[in-house]
């Protein structure tokens, strides 16, 4: 019996252990709920009084100060020391005989009983006692001894608490988080709780020494419709801790209110108040601003540009590279820094939109103190400047802008100074196309090509040791022999330039192709360097009449400043600059002119037009000169007016002159030209005449030698017999040679009507050829005269000499006609002059 006596203690003890954990957990409970309520009644009451009368720092943390020590209190006495306390089983068998009053201590004894250590007691009343409290523990459980209500009670309490404590959230939720901050951190730096609040620029802030700081707060309400506002106040506290306030003032345009503090040497401390409604606390505080004090830009153009590396200490407003070039920058300062920007923007002259800032990162030390870049410069131009941050308040400084202007490398250009190409070109005579390349650094390639349609290139390059100069001047030989061109041929040739560029390639220009074809028959080969010179003068020439109409334009336009201007009024020194300048601009005009008549005195046939020339840049310019030159001296309007009224004519009748001097230069080209064609048809004919004889070799050479008698006799046969042999003879020729001798005169047929054609062609366009080739024909044979009668006598006195020692001899019948055939085989005298 005392076996099951002992298991059922253990189990009762088992069971108020139970107990025990369930009071422990309903004390933690109903404590909890008990903490909340406290809670959530101090820190309403707190944010009320706060609401109220605008605590300050001070207060709230003695009132937060007194909530603390009463929740700690109700955190003791509410949930410590319940959830801590000690309860024996005695104890807690007590607890349930207070909720079952049946057990009549029954419980209480049972344990006792057990837990005696004398035998004194009786073993079968201990027996009974036990069967009997056994008996009445069936009829409940141990652990609903100690009900739950009350502690849910305090929970639900806390839960309804919360919820209308966090209402307020809903309706106004800034005003409401900023009373609840306020409480919970009552040491923080706050606004005032009102319906009106600010938000205040710049707020904190670390600003440079010496500069400007404006203060802006912009007023907003809580509360849907705002209300009136008073005065706006700044309230500040300097680095010595005296007090100052001001008056902020409104702009009417924004509603802001404005201060400003200017040069500021030392930090403050500010808030802005208006009536009850005061903002946090801001700080100003004072820096220096990093600054550059040590700078190397580095300017590394490209190798192949052969340009030496430019180190510059300073950084230029305006920077010129060459495209494809790196600055390397390297930059030191007085103080540390904690990031260097370069930004950049693509520069455009125009008002087109701006292109997007891209930055570019320094490289900074680890003492902070320098830093580097290396950047690459591509095609386009842009704009940049620094930007430091300081390690310190992280000030920023930025540098004024600066250009990067980028030079491209462009394209060689290429100058065919062959004009008036022909279309035709003899097989034999060959073709010369002088070129003339300019490039910015160097020529690496030059060629032409010519092409035959239909077939494979031929490329003619410039020898290396010529090459690798900006400018280069060479004169391509077309050898058509080598082409193995051929009557009827068309050939097409460009010429192909190249410069020395390196990235991304080369740059590659080619000419316009041009097109020849071949003929046994076409003229010859114009010259052209007469023409080069014939259209450099002509460029001059209409370069400077196009120049002196805008000088012209510009002092009408002056002469038109001063009328619109008062007589009395002194001249300003602008205008008398102006003067200055046109004059100026007159007198390098005049010298353009005398150095073109320097030129034109250089030809023979300009002699002339030179000395036109001279006239003008000597006399109108010079006069115009003076006359500008005088008028800038002029102490009023009025004497400038006075000066400047015969300048309008006079300048108009320059303008005449120049126009009548391009026109009489262009009759001077056709001119020489009419000549220089003249002269080659001069030489076609003799070239014609020494075919014809030839032609008229290779003809006798055919004919069948006839045998002549010992006598030697010549002529002898009538014409009829002349004939007949002629005949004989031609049938004598072989077909072969027939149709040689035929095709060599159709030929010589075709040049002569050819040249005929030419020459009738020019001697209508220019009929005064005519009578100079009369004149000079008449000289001619006026020394022909005087030739002949010198020879004459000289001929009389042999003749007479020899009849006197040889009477018996008779007159050779053939000599009149040895007299008269060169007269037959020498070609018409060509016309020269």
């Amino acid at each position: 019996m005392d076996g099951q006596l002992d298991q059922f203690v253990n189990e009762l003890k088992r069971q108020l252990n139970q107990l025990d954990r369930r009071i422990r957990s309903l004390a933690l409970l109903r404590g909890l709920g008990l903490v909340i309520l406290v809670l959530v009644c101090l820190i309403t009451l707190q944010i009320s009084i706060d609401f109220l009368f605008s605590l300050d720092s001070t207060a709230r943390i003695i009132m937060s100060s007194i909530s603390l020590a009463v929740l700690t209190g109700c955190l003791w006495f509410g949930i410590l020391r319940r959830v801590m306390q000690k309860r024996t089983p005695v104890e807690l068998a007590a607890i349930v005989e207070e909720s079952q009053s049946s057990l009549n201590e029954r419980l209480t004894s049972v344990l006792e009983l057990a837990t005696a250590q004398n035998e004194t007691s009786s073993v079968v009343m201990r027996e009974r006692l036990a069967r009997e409290t056994i008996a009445s523990l069936t009829t409940f459980n141990i652990t609903d001894s100690v009900p739950s209500d009350r502690a849910m009670r305090f929970i639900m309490s806390a839960g309804i608490a919360i919820l209308i404590f966090i209402t307020p959230l809903l309706f106004w939720p800034d005003a409401y988080r900023l009373l609840l901050s306020r409480s919970v951190i009552p040491w923080g730096n706050f606004a005032t709780v009102s319906s009106l609040y600010f938000e205040v620029q710049p707020g904190d802030e670390t600003v440079a020494r010496g500069t400007d700081l404006k203060i802006v707060a912009e007023p907003h309400w809580h509360t849907k419709k705002p209300g009136q506002i008073n005065d706006v106040w700044i309230e500040w506290k300097d680095s010595t801790g005296k007090s100052n306030a001001r008056r902020m003032d409104l702009d009417q345009e924004t509603g802001f209110y404005l201060t400003q503090f200017p040069r500021l040497l030392s930090g403050f401390q500010y808030t802005i108040s208006s009536d009850r409604s005061r903002s946090k606390q801001y700080t100003i505080e004072i820096a220096e601003p990093p600054s550059i004090t040590e700078t190397l830009l580095t300017v590394n153009s490209p190798g192949y540009t052969q340009k030496p590396t430019e180190q510059l200490t300073v950084l230029p407003s305006e920077l010129r590279v060459i495209e494809q070039s790196r600055l390397d920058f390297k930059l030191k300062f007085d103080r540390p820094v904690t990031a260097v920007t370069l930004e950049q923007q693509s520069y455009s002259s125009g008002t087109e939109e701006r292109h997007p800032v891209e930055q570019k990162a320094f490289s900074v030390s680890e003492d902070q103190l320098s830093a580097e870049l290396a950047l690459p410069v591509h095609k386009s131009s842009f704009l940049f400047h620094l930007k430091l941050e300081s390690l310190e308040g992280k000030l920023t400084t930025q540098s004024s802008e600066h250009l990067v202007k980028v030079i491209p490398d462009r394209a060689p250009e290429i100058e065919l100074s062959l004009y008036n190409q022909p279309e035709f070109i003899k097989p034999t005579d060959g073709l010369k196309v002088p070129v003339k390349v300019l490039d910015d650094f160097s020529v690496a390639e030059l060629e032409i090509h010519v092409q035959k349609l239909d077939e494979k290139a031929t490329v003619v390059k410039v020898p290396a040791q010529l090459l690798g100069k900006p400018a280069i001047e060479y004169e391509f030989e077309i050898d058509l022999e080598g082409l193995r061109a051929q009557q009827g041929d068309i050939y097409t040739y460009r010429v192909r330039a190249a410069d020395n560029r390196e990235i991304p390639e080369p740059n590659i220009v080619w000419t316009t192709p041009r097109v020849f074809g071949i003929d046994q028959n076409a003229d010859q080969q114009l010259s052209a360097g007469v023409v080069s010179r014939q259209e450099k003068l002509r460029d001059e020439l209409q370069k400077i009449q196009q120049e002196y109409k805008e000088h012209k334009n510009q002092v009408d336009q002056k002469i038109a400043e001063l009328k619109k201007a008062k007589e009395k009024e002194a001249l300003k020194a602008a205008d008398q600059e102006q003067l200055q300048e046109l004059s100026n601009q007159e007198r390098k005009l005049a010298q353009k002119l005398e150095n073109l008549a320097n030129e034109f005195l250089q030809l023979p046939l300009y002699q002339k037009l030179a000395a036109q020339t001279q006239e003008i840049a000597r006399t109108d310019f010079v006069k115009n000169h003076d006359t500008l030159k005088s008028t800038a001296d002029a102490e009023d309007i009025k004497q400038a007016r006075n000066e400047l009224k015969p300048v309008p004519k006079a300048m108009q009748g320059t303008e005449q002159k120049l126009d009548q001097l391009t026109r009489q230069y262009d009759k001077l080209v056709e001119l020489e030209n009419d000549l220089l064609n003249l002269n080659r048809l001069a030489d076609e004919t003799n070239h014609l005449a020494e075919d014809l004889l030839a032609f008229n070799d290779k003809l006798e050479s055919t004919k069948p030698q006839t045998q002549e008698n010992a006598e030697g006799k010549q002529q002898a046969a009538e014409k009829s017999e002349m004939d007949r042999k002629k005949e004989e003879a031609h049938q004598q020729r072989s077909p072969e040679m027939e149709k040689e001798l035929a095709n060599l005169q159709a030929e010589l047929k075709h040049r002569q009507s050819r040249l005929a054609k030419d020459l009738d062609q020019l001697l209508e366009r220019r009929p005064e050829l005519v009578d100079a080739a009369r004149n000079y024909q008449m000289k001619q044979l006026d020394s022909l005269v005087r030739q002949t009668s010198q020879l004459v006598e000289p001929q009389t006195q042999l003749a007479e000499a020899i009849q006197e020692q040889a009477p018996v001899a008779a007159p050779r019948p053939a000599a009149p006609q040895a007299t008269e055939q060169p007269a037959e085989v020498n070609p018409p005298a060509t016309v020269q002059g």
